[in-house]
């Protein structure tokens, strides 16, 4: 007799994604740009 495949329920699946590290500067250089783009 075959086992039966159980699949994973989607509550239990976890998944981690890695984290960019990012300095001050590079985020708040990052908005500024978003602004002048939002605004044209």
């Amino acid at each position: 007799m075959e086992k039966e495949r159980t699949i994973a329920e989607p509550w239990r699946i976890k998944v981690v994604e890695p984290i960019k590290v990012t300095t001050k500067e590079y985020r708040e250089k990052a908005i500024k740009e978003e602004k002048k783009i939002g605004k044209s």
